[in-house]
């Protein structure tokens, strides 16, 4: 058998690393089957994709009516003569706020249930990465959908490993906003990550601390955000790296004791390899892994929508108080999170792949 793996890397690391993931998840766990990836936005003709048993669209916050359209996502033009079953893979939904009435009000664009209902109607599966996506999901009407995480959370080299808590925090890494795009909130999320770096500078005095920017720092529309960090870590003396473009960035973290940031796969690529981390949600996304994992939730916003950022005031003093609480319970949160990792991969995406 023949199976396509359709994702779409393009800068971001965490795109990379979720691709990454689930092609050495997939072979792994189906040896028999022989998967060829592909990106979603590649020119494939219908006769190519006829010729595998399968199509698996893998990771990435693909839910949302803005990229289920037949000119983001090519392959949709083809449904009417399309002969493999569509199989979504540890996908998520894009949501600007992880508040419980935009999770459960949000509906989909005529066009896009239509899609869905379809892939589904032909035998095709929904594995979903967290139970805010299965919500938005199973509330428009789709039935077929399997909770499985996110393909990052699994590194097979760590599977079987069980959390230890650190000895001692010495080197920290703190990792970039993603949520940077619109210049009229760049004052206000600048604000923010200045007042974070300084808490950190001031909680952990004499430690080790690095910066990463997961999508870039020359980008086509975070550049100058992203230069205003750059010159505050700089004046900081704090070293900054530039991890886009592929998986091997998240390498920086393997040394690194506490993670602290705004990046949902820096989050998730620490706590795969058992590593401490801290993850500050800009919206869905991050709340989605944290709720799945039993973590919680700290966001970097009070309120927040398409015209309107408001930061959360509170942001530092929750921090604050979980990262006491880890310490004075030995990090306990952070081992249940990572059982919890361990109890889906066995009763949620291993059944699933294996069924494919």
């Amino acid at each position: 058998m023949r199976y396509l793996v359709l994702s779409r890397p393009i800068v971001n690391a965490g795109d990379y690393l979720f691709t990454e993931r689930s092609l050495i998840l997939l072979r792994h766990l189906r040896p028999d089957i022989e998967f060829i990836s592909g990106h979603v936005s590649d020119g494939i003709d219908i006769d190519y994709l006829n010729s595998f048993d399968s199509i698996i669209v893998a990771g990435g916050p693909i839910f949302d009516n803005r990229f289920l359209t037949k000119e983001a996502f090519p392959l949709l033009n083809y449904l009417d003569d399309l002969k493999p079953r569509i199989h979504f893979f540890c996908n998520g939904f894009y949501g600007k706020s992880s508040d419980v009435p935009y999770i459960y009000i949000y509906i989909y664009d005529k066009n896009v249930i239509e899609i869905l209902k379809k892939i589904e109607y032909n035998g095709g599966k929904f594995a979903v990465r967290d139970y805010i996506t299965e919500a938005v999901l199973r509330n428009n009407g789709l039935s077929n959908v399997f909770m499985t995480g996110c393909s990052a959370w699994y590194d097979l080299d760590y599977i079987d490993k069980s959390y230890i808590a650190p000895d001692g925090i010495k080197n920290i890494i703190i990792s970039d906003p993603g949520m940077t795009k619109d210049k009229k909130f760049h004052t206000a999320r600048f604000s923010q990550v200045a007042s974070l770096v300084s808490y950190i500078l001031e909680k952990f005095p004499g430690t080790n601390i690095k910066y990463t920017f997961n999508g870039g720092i020359y980008t086509k529309y975070s550049t100058d955000f992203n230069l205003r960090v750059k010159d505050l870590l700089e004046k900081s003396n704090i070293p900054y790296y530039d991890i886009s473009g592929s998986a091997d960035g998240f390498k920086i973290y393997n040394n690194c004791d506490l993670h602290i940031g705004y990046r949902v796969h820096s989050h998730i690529y620490c706590l795969s390899r058992r590593i401490s981390s801290v993850l500050i949600e800009e919206d869905s996304r991050g709340a989605g892994v944290n709720g799945a994992l039993g973590l919680p939730s700290i966001r970097n916003y009070e309120r927040h929508s398409e015209t309107e950022f408001i930061p959360n005031p509170y942001l530092l003093d929750q921090i604050e108080l979980y990262l006491n609480e880890l310490m004075r319970e030995n990090y306990s949160r952070l081992h249940c999170a990572v059982e919890r990792m361990q109890a889906v991969y066995q009763k949620g995406l291993v059944p699933f792949v294996m069924n494919l």
